[in-house]
């Protein structure tokens, strides 16, 4: 049993460079799931259809989609999302709570 009953961090212990690089990747994260998601760069192979609009620099512009907005975007949530787990364990010893299983399935107050 943990002494203490969960709760949301208080506002004022907050890092709020972390919450604008969250934001900042979740919004390019957005940005690469409407562009490559809505635009039909890329035909279903199930439809055996060649895009609706195919340029010479089609290829191009997919390589910087990925390389550019892809792979940064979903590389800075991910390392943020390892910083809150990271911040929640360190809180957890901080209170002598063992915040260990909370990760698990097991987590019950």
């Amino acid at each position: 049993m943990h002494p203490s009953s969960p709760a949301p961090a208080d506002p004022t212990s907050r890092i709020e460079l972390l919450d604008a690089l969250s934001g900042f990747a979740l919004f390019g994260v957005y940005v690469a799931i409407l562009f490559s998601g809505f635009s039909y760069w890329d035909a279903p192979a199930s439809a055996n259809l060649p895009p609706a609009f195919t340029l010479p620099t089609d290829g191009v512009a997919t390589f910087l989609m990925h390389a550019l907005v892809e792979g940064k975007f979903y590389s800075i949530f991910s390392l943020l999302f390892g910083v809150g787990f990271a911040l929640q364990l360190e809180r957890g010893a901080a209170d002598s709570t063992d915040s260990i299983p909370c990760f698990g399935v097991d987590c019950v107050y």
